[in-house]
């Protein structure tokens, strides 16, 4: 079967190749680490964004804040994303474009979860960090003014964290998610 791709991915890919880099599986994690260490391109403006250490179940982890624009006519939503990265790569820088973007066109609030990575922090580290981060965003939900749905979210190995962290909090009373949103979810 032949897969055409968008002329886009087709740059994207032949820029990579140019870089002549070692494929992540030959180098350590911190160099791993580095090659995400900046966001590409201009960054859409939020009026608020706000860098916390939060408490977690375990341990006090750090989050990012997104607050949209306010749309008065429409209840504000709260969105706990969690990047991928295969546990073991990606921050709160590298998927900074992300969660700006998701905070506009969700009307949400997004709060990115810089959980622990592997390996320095085994499993189920970034599970409990992630909770953890629930956890803290439902309780800011009057704060921030969130009346609007509850979601979790996240890319590759954060897709998977949001569906291990629904199931969890399916057991909760204190936290009613409506959705979960995964993006290309290691399941």
């Amino acid at each position: 079967m032949n897969v055409t791709l968008h002329p886009e991915a087709v740059k994207l890919l032949a820029e990579l190749d140019a870089l002549n880099l070692p494929p992540l599986s030959a180098v350590s994690p911190d160099e791993a680490r580095q090659r995400l260490a900046t966001p590409l391109g201009p960054l859409p403006e939020l009026p608020g964004i706000d860098d916390r250490e939060i408490a977690g179940t375990t341990s006090p982890i750090r989050a990012r804040i997104y607050h949209p624009t306010r749309e008065p006519a429409e209840p504000l939503n709260l969105i706990v994303f969690f990047h991928g990265g295969g546990w073991v790569v990606g921050n709160l820088d590298s998927h900074d474009g992300a969660c700006r973007q998701l905070a506009i066109a969700a009307h949400a609030v997004v709060v990115s979860v810089d959980y622990r990575l592997a390996p320095e922090f085994p499993f189920p580290t970034a599970i409990e960090d992630c909770l953890g981060g629930l956890l803290w965003a439902n309780q800011c939900r009057r704060e921030w003014g969130v009346e609007g749905a509850v979601c979790v979210a996240g890319d590759s190995a954060g897709g998977n964290l949001a569906a291990v962290v629904a199931i969890r909090a399916r057991a909760r009373a204190d936290i009613q998610l409506a959705y979960q949103v995964l993006l290309y979810p290691v399941t």
